[in-house]
């Protein structure tokens, strides 16, 4: 989005101020990112469609394009924020569960508790 800010300055040197503000100079053409491309460096010759599907993890389709060539690929726009690491770990997953779990039983026990002691009085 920073190459498509309108404040862009013309010049090629930056004010500090602007320097400051992350601007980045402007430019006529936008650089591209080839591995936002689907299909990277290759190219799918004679395309003549395309087929999208979901997928069971969330975030992700399936696309296969054919024509001269073939190609298929998963897709995840959000680079898999919604899956968990190799090396997550469960064991700390599991005690703040049981921590919760067990300040929740208590929390209940002690509101009982305190809503029939200011009954008594």
């Amino acid at each position: 989005m920073r190459f498509l800010d309108p404040r862009r300055p013309r010049r090629a040197k930056l004010t500090a101020e602007e320097q400051e503000e992350r601007l980045l100079p402007y430019s006529d053409t936008l650089p591209l990112n080839a591995p936002s491309f689907v299909s990277y460096n290759k190219q799918v010759l004679g395309l003549r469609g395309l087929i999208s599907t979901a997928s069971r993890l969330e975030s992700t389709t399936l696309l296969f394009s054919w024509g001269v060539d073939l190609q298929f690929t998963r897709l995840a726009p959000a680079k898999g924020f919604d899956s968990l690491d190799d090396d997550f770990n469960y064991g700390l997953l599991v005690v703040a569960l049981v921590a919760l779990g067990v300040a929740s039983v208590f929390m209940h026990w002690y509101t009982k508790s305190a809503i029939l002691k200011s009954k008594w009085q």
